[in-house]
């Protein structure tokens, strides 16, 4: 799924899986204990439907350049979603069922910029990048 060429690779996958379990420490924002925290959550509503999709196939997939990079996709309507792809931000039109670009991120002479926040919405679209 993630294109790893695992049989290129020194280890197996399952080596590295445990070695990362074992290893790594998930980033945290807030030092509270978890049952604090909980305390504060609403649970979600079970049996009920918050979302009825009737196409959501998008060719192009969304382009994350670091798995800490939040806000890179919006829907600011029903029918408009925007999110980066290579050098650029895409619109996904579910009604027409492609993507436009809505704003290219290429600088002349200097290639383009990797999109690492964004924000859409009032007929805009700011991008801060790498």
């Amino acid at each position: 799924m993630q294109g790893i060429a695992w049989n290129s690779l020194p280890g197996s996958r399952e080596t590295f899986r445990i070695s990362r379990v074992n290893n790594y420490q998930n980033y945290r924002n807030l030092d509270l204990p978890f049952s604090l925290i909980q305390e504060e959550i609403t649970p979600v509503q079970t049996g009920s439907r918050y979302f009825d999709f009737r196409y959501t196939r998008i060719r192009d997939r969304c382009t994350v350049s670091h798995f800490q990079l939040r806000n890179l996709l919006w829907a600011t309507s029903k029918n408009d979603i925007y999110y980066p792809y290579r050098n650029a931000i895409l619109h996904w039109c579910p009604i027409q069922r492609k993507s436009t670009k809505a704003l290219d991120l290429e600088v002349t002479g200097m290639g383009f910029i990797k999109a690492s926040t964004m924000s859409a919405g009032h007929n805009f679209i700011i991008v801060g990048g790498l």
